[in-house]
């Protein structure tokens, strides 16, 4: 009987992960589509060949992304349509399998369940994971960090055990993070760090560091070629050596920047770890004072004890799940004009591994007072933090202009123009009288409709894009608001 107990707690705990991931997330599921997944949608390729020349070509969007983006959409469209759920389930699975994995890699460093348990837990809480849950369409998100943790547990495994197969896992993964998001180019970085980190020989930094750099040179070939490939000959985002040198005038929204902005971003994601509304995310609908206070003092607790830990205990669970968060975020730190929530999830990883080793460091403090206190101060004080952050969280899924404000919009729009035209006849032009809603992106410039309508030859024009209304034929229609009837 004594054997079965830590299976019967690990079921207890798988099952309290699957009731909180359905409550925070899963029973959204039936939620429209949000503007950049009807984007996917209606980009879809139609057959195998198209979808191969992605493996050389950029996506729609200026991005190398070809494991990621269309792939869901372009098996699942010609099966279910526009039905949502179905696409949820994909997610799903890739996000559960996610914790999956932040528990596994917090049990291979730390070697304690109590450790990993609190680290999942705090990981599926966290306010990043409203976005990257929501829809199919931040499938480059959810990829590219499940590869990325699969190739350091691997990479740690040949570290521990130079296990060749492990090591060949890892650059695998490695390969594959690449093809899923771009912002994978630092798990080399990461893996550098893990080899210094827990590398059983040479005790000396020097030597250490360059055996390191050696365990990891075959990573950093693929790196460079990855760069040259995808940089000087796909051209992604259209950058170019010229354009990121003159930092003066930012071409798009995704340029980044190196400067004090760098820092400004660096102070706001330490707020976001740990779910505190600041600069994009305070424009959800705001948190009471005790709800923000709460948050506050959870973050000064955790990096309170983390500098204990630091001073007090084994420092190598800290130091590497520091740098995989400033690592990890490196990527996003320069998009001073784009520094979104939902470029935490891979960095909170390593957040939730420093939350989790710090507070079992607590519990075994507690527990020489009494076990029953430990346990007890423990569960309060994530209860706490799950309660507040499950508002936060209903929050930005439902209010989010990128989440739940587009996808009403998309819904409303289609909802509406279905209501009073059941049926489009082809060369039919509809013209959307949109100038202080830009309709345009949550419709994805008229695809939304198509898809929904099942012809291409229908028109679409948006007051917000310029676009004129005169009618040449006797099925044009003008289509005000939602709240007006449409004018032929």
């Amino acid at each position: 009987m004594m054997q079965r107990r830590p299976h019967s707690k690990l079921i207890l705990f798988v099952a309290l992960m699957l009731a909180v991931d359905w409550f925070l997330y899963f029973r959204h599921a039936a939620h429209f589509f949000s503007a950049d997944t009807v984007f996917w949608l209606n980009s879809r390729v139609f057959s195998v060949s198209d979808y191969l020349s992605k493996l050389i070509h950029l996506n729609p969007q200026l991005w190398y992304r070809p494991l990621a983006n269309q792939l869901v959409e372009s098996i699942l469209f010609p099966i279910v349509g526009l039905h949502p759920i179905p696409y949820r389930i994909p997610v799903y699975a890739i996000f559960l399998a996610i914790t999956a994995l932040v528990y596994a890699l917090v049990l291979a460093v730390s070697r304690r369940h109590l450790a990993a348990a609190i680290a999942a837990f705090f990981f599926s809480i966290q306010a990043a994971n409203a976005y990257t849950t929501y829809d199919v369409g931040f499938m480059p998100e959810l990829l590219y960090t499940f590869f990325y943790i699969t190739g350091t547990l691997a990479y740690l495994r040949y570290v521990e055990t130079e296990n060749r197969a492990a090591y060949g896992i890892s650059l695998a993964c490695f390969v594959f993070a690449l093809l899923s998001k771009e912002a994978a180019v630092t798990l080399p970085l990461t893996l550098l760090a893990t080899h210094v980190i827990f590398y059983p020989g040479y005790r000396r930094s020097p030597w250490r560091l360059i055996h390191a750099a050696r365990a990891t040179a075959p990573h950093m070939l693929i790196l460079v070629v990855y760069l040259v490939f995808a940089l000087g000959y796909l051209n992604v985002r259209d950058f170019t050596l010229t354009k990121l040198m003159n930092q003066s005038q930012p071409s798009s929204d995704y340029f980044p920047v190196f400067g004090l902005g760098m820092l400004k971003n660096a102070d706001v994601s330490l707020s976001w770890a740990f779910n505190i509304p600041r600069a994009y995310a305070a424009q959800s609908e705001p948190l009471n004072a005790f709800m923000l206070g709460y948050l506050k003092f959870f973050r000064a607790l955790a990096l309170l004890l983390t500098a204990v830990v630091l001073i007090r205990s084994d420092r190598k669970a800290i130091l590497f799940g520091s740098a995989w968060f400033w690592i990890a975020l490196l990527p996003a730190l320069p998009l001073i004009r784009h520094f979104l929530p939902y470029y935490l999830f891979l960095p909170g990883v390593g957040l939730s591994l420093t939350v989790g080793t710090v507070f079992a460091w607590l519990y075994d403090a507690l527990s020489r007072i009494h076990t029953s206190i430990a346990t007890a101060i423990i569960v309060l004080t994530f209860s706490g933090f799950f309660y507040v952050s499950s508002k936060r969280i209903e929050n930005t899924i439902e209010h989010d202009g990128i989440l739940g404000g587009s996808a009403k919009a998309a819904w409303n729009t289609l909802n509406d123009l279905q209501h009073f035209c059941p049926t489009l006849p082809e060369g039919a032009t509809l013209y959307f009288v949109d100038g202080s809603e830009y309709l345009s992106w949550y419709h994805a410039s008229g695809g939304l409709i198509k898809m929904a309508y099942g012809t291409e030859k229908i028109s679409v024009r948006d007051e917000s894009q310029g676009h004129q209304f005169s009618p040449r034929n006797s099925e044009s229609l003008c289509f005000r608001s939602p709240k007006r009837t449409p004018d032929r």
